[in-house]
């Protein structure tokens, strides 16, 4: 609808023809000269921009202008320039139609205030405002006689308030002074003499050495020289002038005259006081000096710290001073790790708390151990206004605790730390959730030599031994003595295994040192256990016991050699150790390759868009997906060499299709890392390789997982920024799984997120994973972002998808990833149609069978690992079937022991026999019993077993 606008005129009428009460018509107004020149009070006339029309002779005659010149004056021109917007709010109310009354204070011509009470009354032509009258009366002098009538007022009440403060007011004129009445206390003096004293006679009452530089202060306030000044009197002639007052001197501007006030303070009890104080003090510094202590004091306010004994500090007196200067020093002087407690302590202090410190100060000669007391000074309020502190030297007392520590923490023999001392290291490593390395290290030769040669030769095996491995190793690494030859060392930081066996092979390079005890030359072989500790879900003990499993399997061989443990390890943790064993030469041996998953039109089925999914054949493990090394390859650098190949294969078969068939080439999508932001000039790396096989960069898309590595800094958003610069898509893996969605969508140039497959597992029988996905798609079409549905393997997920608006789909229903030709295939034929994978896992509970299963034989060879669930949902007289969360190499000539869930039963072993992989990454396996009367048993227990959620069992035991 469009409406007609009509323009509004700067006045509008009344609506009312009333004429307003309090206001001035020009209409019914007879003589507005004769209102003007007969009113007793200042009247004017203003326009509604400020400017005077007219006005009666008192209105310049009162601002000291003539008629003319008043006339060219805006009113702004008379106020000061804080009440401007004041005045200005009484104008607005006036041309609003009301009459106002105010009082301000205005300029007169010759510089002096005048203070006014102003009525202005809003003048009306034709019902419309045009100005206002107004009316001034000058108030100034009634103003002044007010003012002074309050200031005598409150000058007797501050001196009836405050005890033992007077007031003398000096007028320098007239050269008299007006004293209050309790100066007669101050100076022992009667009333009735205080109310006749002359400037003269109050000299009189000023110690002679004193009335001096009083004249001169006096002088200098006087002539305008010193706004004020302060300074201490010797007064009170008839008390030989044992009266010490504070004097304060200020200049009273508000009266008439102006006059000079004096404000006068018996000091006498406080300079007592103080004096009083300075001895005690004098004797506290004494008695702390006697005790060798040191004494300081800290004020808050003004952040000042004063010694008032040096004590065992005497040495360093000049430290001292230059603490008092600049205290930042003394926390220069203060070891680090001490400076972080003394901070924590310094909110107690304040807080009114007496507190107990024990710090070290380095001096550059020497180290002193403190033990201070931090007592804080409070008022009568209540307020802590800073601390003293009492400081002991306790240097000795800590040497001797120590002596003692080290007697009882390290070995007599090797003087290194000992058994509990070494479990103390791993438990506090594992308090601090810090990753580390353990290996133990045996020469497996103590009891032999102390059984047949002696204790004195099998004390000095272990000195020569122990020597040896330190020897090896850094200072930086703690090494502590088991028992015998046997000794721990532990590798603090990151699991590095090549740190770990470079390590292990310096060791073993012992077997060929010869040691010379007493007159018999020996040597001997070494033999080494290393663990991990990353989950931190052992105990110490636990995680040295596991050393000594892996120790076993090394003395097991003839040989000096080093063992990883396994054999307490589950199979997960068995295959991530040969896994990342043999991942630093995948790309090498050509054991990389990709598989191709289409992304679709979620209603056409039309082939928009593919991700490139890397895979692992290993040649004991099999085919392995990305989740189960990528991980590991991060935990070093080959991650970078690993996501630079997946990069150039991604580019060259792009290449290739632009090449065979453009027409049906669609956008490729990568995963990277974040972490592979920080590592070089990623955006070039990405621009070389787009230039090298000519490939235009909307054609790739890089899919980032959510981190809080992207969280950091702007050097992720400057590479994410010029990758987008290059054409290259950013997409948001897994997006909605991370606390810090949100943050990732609104700082990143992203082009599309897709949601995790968890939310389509879930959302049909839960609404809080449906109403996530709603609120997804709805903000990301917000943003103007597309929206990919991850892990699509049914109707019912694409149909919610579907009615959500959901712009493509990724998943098993219409394929599962795929080599290369066979993608080239699916691209000429451009569009997929939703299809049974025939590899879904069951969605209702299934009668099922809880047990574990152990890796006995791989290869033909027996090993020993710890043990990982399984689901058994079928089982005949020959052969049995179970899901898993791993993948295990069955054609490896695996041998498995079966164990059942809480049941006592002879070994059950088990060759498997085929693998189907399943679309929500679980296993499902088929085995032969080796034994067939075994069957029996279980059998029998899935026969009285419960029903179970596939997905529930594998989710609840990764917990």
């Amino acid at each position: 609808m469009i409406l007609e606008v009509k323009p509004m005129s700067f006045f509008k009428k009344r609506a009312t023809e009333r004429t307003v009460p309090g206001s001035l018509d020009l209409h019914t107004l007879s003589d507005v000269t004769y209102f003007l020149e007969n009113h007793p009070d200042a009247v004017y006339t203003m326009d509604t921009k400020g400017h005077f029309i007219s006005f009666n002779n008192k209105f310049p005659l009162m601002l000291g202008y003539d008629r003319d010149s008043l006339k060219q004056l805006h009113f702004e021109t008379f106020l000061k320039s804080h009440d401007v917007e004041e005045v200005k709010q009484f104008k607005k109310r006036v041309y609003s139609g009301e009459t106002v009354h105010f009082t301000t204070t205005v300029r007169h011509k010759d510089g002096h205030w005048l203070t006014l009470n102003v009525t202005n009354i809003p003048i009306y032509d034709q019902r419309v405002i045009i100005g206002l009258y107004g009316i001034a009366r000058d108030v100034s002098q009634q103003q002044e006689l007010r003012t002074d009538y309050q200031r005598l007022l409150m000058k007797d009440r501050l001196t009836d308030a405050i005890e033992g403060v007077s007031f003398v007011e000096y007028f320098p004129t007239s050269k008299e002074i007006v004293a209050s009445p309790s100066l007669a206390t101050l100076l022992q003096l009667s009333k009735k003499h205080i109310a006749k004293m002359d400037t003269y006679d109050f000299l009189e009452e000023l110690h002679p050495e004193d009335r001096t530089i009083f004249r001169e202060q006096t002088l200098a306030l006087h002539m305008g020289q010193i706004p004020t000044f302060s300074m201490q009197l010797r007064m009170g002639r008839r008390g030989q002038f044992q009266k010490i007052v504070h004097c304060e001197g200020v200049v009273q501007t508000d009266t008439l005259p102006s006059s000079l006030l004096f404000i006068l303070q018996d000091a006498t009890p406080l300079i007592q006081l103080e004096q009083e104080r300075d001895l005690a003090i004098a004797s506290l510094k004494k008695f702390f000096t006697s005790l060798h202590t040191t004494a300081y004091e800290h004020r808050y306010k003004d952040n000042t710290v004063t010694f008032h004994a040096a004590g065992f500090l005497e040495p360093y007196t000049d430290y001292l001073r230059r603490i008092e200067q600049d205290h930042q020093l003394w926390t220069k002087l203060v070891s680090s790790e001490d400076l972080v407690l003394m901070k924590e302590a310094y909110p107690k202090i304040r807080q009114g708390e007496v507190v107990r410190l024990v710090y070290r100060l380095n001096y550059p000669d020497r180290q002193f151990w403190v033990e201070e007391t931090c007592i804080p000074i409070i008022d009568a309020h209540g307020e802590v206004l800073g601390h003293y502190g009492v400081s002991t030297d306790i240097t000795r007392l800590k040497e001797q605790q120590h002596e003692i520590w080290h007697l009882s923490m390290h070995d007599p023999i090797t003087d290194l730390p000992n058994h509990a001392f070494t479990l103390e290291q791993v438990r506090e490593l594992l308090t601090h959730r810090s990753p580390f390395t353990l290996l133990t290290v045996t020469f497996n030769q103590h009891s032999r030599l102390a059984e047949r040669f002696g204790h004195e030769i099998g004390e000095e095996w272990i000195r020569q031994t122990s020597a040896a491995v330190k020897k090896l190793i850094k200072k930086e690494v703690f090494i502590g003595h088991l028992f015998g030859d046997k000794f721990l060392i532990i590798l603090k930081g990151k699991i590095d295994e090549t740190r770990a066996i470079g390590l292990a092979n310096q060791l073993l390079e012992l077997t060929h040192h010869r040691f010379d005890v007493l007159s018999y030359e020996l040597f001997s072989k070494v033999f080494i256990g290393i663990t991990y500790s990353v989950h931190h879900d052992h105990t110490a003990e636990e995680l040295i016991k596991q050393t000594y499993t892996a120790l076993r399997r090394a003395k097991s061989i003839s040989k000096s050699n080093f063992q990883f443990y396994s054999s307490k390890l589950d199979i997960t943790m068995y295959r991530r150790y040969q896994l990342e064993r043999d991942l630093r030469h995948v790309i090498k041996k050509n054991q990389l390759f990709l598989e191709y998953q289409p992304k679709v039109d979620s209603w056409s089925g039309r082939i928009v868009g593919a991700e490139a999914l890397i895979r692992w054949e290993h040649p004991e493990w099999g085919r392995l997906a990305p989740k189960d090394f990528l991980s590991l390859s991060e935990e070093s650098d080959l991650y970078i060499h690993i996501g630079d190949w997946v990069l150039d294969q991604a580019c060259r078969l792009i290449r290739d299709l632009l090449d065979e068939q453009p027409e049906h080439v669609v956008p490729l999508s990568i995963n990277l890392s974040p972490k592979r932001l920080f590592y070089g000039d990623f955006a070039s790396i990405v621009e070389r390789h787009l230039k090298k096989h000519g490939v235009p960069g909307h054609l790739l898309e890089i899919e980032l997982l959510e981190s809080d590595v992207l969280l950091e800094g702007g050097q992720v958003l400057e590479t994410l920024e010029r990758l987008v610069d290059l054409g290259v898509k950013l997409s948001l893996d897994d997006f909605g799984t991370a606390y810090s969605s949100i943050s990732y969508v609104q700082r990143y140039p992203v082009h599309c997120l897709k949601i995790d497959r968890s939310f389509a597992i879930h959302a049909e029988h839960d609404p809080k994973s449906l109403s996530v996905i709603k609120s997804v798609i709805y903000m990301a079409k917000e943003f103007g972002l597309t929206v990919v549905a991850e892990g699509i393997e049914n109707m019912q997920q694409l149909n919610l998808y579907r009615d959500l608006e959901c712009d493509m789909i990724q998943g098993y229903l219409f394929s599962k990833p795929v080599d290369i030709e066979t993608f080239k295939q699916l691209l000429e034929n451009g569009t997929l149609y939703p299809k049974d994978t025939g590899t879904a896992p069951p969605k209702e509970p299934i009668l099922s069978l809880h047990a574990k299963v152990t890796i006995s034989k791989l290869n033909g060879q027996p090993i020993q690992v710890g043990s990982s669930p399984i689901l058994i949902n079928r089982c005949t007289n020959r052969t049995i079937s179970f899901y898993s969360s791993i993948r295990l190499p069955v054609k490896h000539k695996l041998e498995l022991s079966l164990q059942l869930h809480h049941l006592t039963h002879p070994d059950i072993f088990i060759e498997p026999t085929s693998i189907s992989e399943l679309d929500n990454g679980l296993f499902y396996y088929v085995a032969d019993f080796q034994v067939r009367a075994l069957s029996l048993i279980v059998q029998e227990q899935l026969n009285h077993s419960h029903h179970s959620r596939v997905d529930d069992f594998f989710e609840q035991s990764t917990i």
